[in-house]
């Protein structure tokens, strides 16, 4: 249990000793924000398929297509930005730690 806790939620193992062998703090904020990234990643693809099914739901009301078409502009702005937010993480930490 605890193997797939840690796999879902990046912690590394438990160190029990010296200081100097564990982590950087740098590791977990990095780790968090990966996460939050992830959910993140994960909303925008949903709404992405909430804006599809808007679409195709609007009966050819064009104000209901106009709503849908700018829900999806919007959610794929936000992908994009929070795909390019990742990349700047992992550069970042591949640098600091």
């Amino acid at each position: 249990m605890m193997e797939v806790l840690q796999v879902i939620f990046f912690v590394p193992d438990v160190y029990a000793g010296v200081l100097d062998e564990a982590p950087p703090l740098q590791y977990y904020f990095v780790n968090v924000l990966r996460f939050l990234l992830s959910v993140s990643g994960a909303v925008a693809v949903i709404a992405i398929i909430v804006s599809g099914v808007m679409y195709m739901a609007s009966g050819g009301s064009t104000s209901r297509v106009t709503a849908a078409k700018q829900y999806l502009l919007w959610s794929i702005v936000g992908l994009c930005i929070i795909l390019l937010s990742l990349i700047i993480v992992s550069a970042v930490a591949r640098t600091l730690l």
